[in-house]
């Protein structure tokens, strides 16, 4: 197995292409998510609880959750197709550390049970 640019040339001479097959299932997943974190968030629409949570039983997902993975997916599409814009670069940073930091809010107001995100400001009449 020789690495050769880009590529692997395998032991039978046939040459696979991994920055191809990544790039990929990186958009295959990326599309996964966002197609769940919509489901989540149009499942707050009265009626159609269902789309929210895997059965009635469960517990649905929250609406700033489904944000997060919205936000996170299209900044990750667009970083697979437009990897050097400074926007991207830029908007990827600033979302990746809103997300982290509202994260790490969420733990302080699990573990100090007090409320620390502002995760009830914008959701207020959704929840």
């Amino acid at each position: 197995m020789n690495f050769q640019g880009g590529s692997i040339k395998m032991h039978n001479n046939k040459i696979c292409h991994l920055p191809k097959f990544f790039k990929r299932a990186g958009l295959t997943s990326c599309f996964v998510s966002l197609f769940i974190a919509v489901m989540g968030l149009l499942g707050y629409i009265p009626g159609m609880h269902l789309l929210s949570s895997v059965s009635s039983s469960y517990v649905p997902m929250a609406p700033s959750t489904a944000l997060s993975f919205i936000f996170l997916s299209v900044i990750m599409i667009l970083y697979i197709y437009r990897p050097v814009v400074n926007f991207v670069r830029f908007g990827s940073m600033l979302v990746v550390v809103t997300v982290s930091v509202f994260g790490f809010l969420k733990c302080v107001e699990y573990f100090a049970g007090i409320e620390a995100s502002f995760e009830q400001v914008p959701f207020r009449t959704l929840l």
